[in-house]
């Protein structure tokens, strides 16, 4: 005896459910995927981050600006997800149902329930977005970064830097790996 199907969802269903919904999800490919709760690393690291940009940015008088998990950026038609945090340097393009269409920068915070999702479905997906400039991935269970750069000729290349990196640099500012990982290690 097999299983029975899931339901599959269509953009307009996962929109309005997401509407009514105090909980937050992600919609990839017809399926509801609820958000799940957070770790406390994994809280810290989006806090420093969040921080060390808003800063950095502020302090250069440059007109990014970093939001958190609450953003909901629109992929494609089959496709919604909440980074941990995005990045908009021009004015965010946000339609009437609250779907912010062109991050230039996106960063996942990767834990146990979410690492293979993020490192596979969702970057290849993310790297589909004409305006996304940098995907960075961040390892919350330990000292990894991945960050992915889009080149002038729309190829895009990956860097990995493990706990031997003091610094990466995201969104053209330089940030130590210590401070990211404040209060972490």
């Amino acid at each position: 005896m097999g299983l029975p199907a899931l339901a599959l969802f269509s953009a307009e269903e996962y929109l309005l459910i997401e509407s009514r919904s105090l909980e937050r999800h992600e919609f990839y490919d017809g399926h509801i995927i609820a958000m799940a709760g957070a770790s406390k690393a994994h809280g810290d690291i989006q806090t420093n981050i969040t921080h060390m940009l808003t800063t950095r940015f502020r302090n250069r008088q440059r007109a990014c600006k970093p939001y958190g998990s609450d953003t909901r950026v629109y992929v494609s038609e089959t496709k919604y997800f909440y980074p941990d945090v995005s990045v908009f340097c021009h004015e965010p393009n946000v339609d009437l149902q609250n779907n912010w269409r062109n991050p230039e920068i996106v960063i996942e915070i990767l834990s146990d329930s979410t690492a293979l999702f993020d490192q596979n479905e969702k970057a290849a997906a993310y790297r589909q977005l004409q305006t996304l400039q940098e995907l960075v991935l961040i390892d919350s269970r330990a000292k990894r970064i991945t960050i992915y750069e889009r080149q002038a000729d729309g190829a895009w290349i990956e860097r990995n830097f493990d706990a031997g990196a003091l610094s990466v640099i995201i969104a053209s500012e330089e940030l130590a790996v210590a401070e990211i990982y404040r209060d972490i290690f």
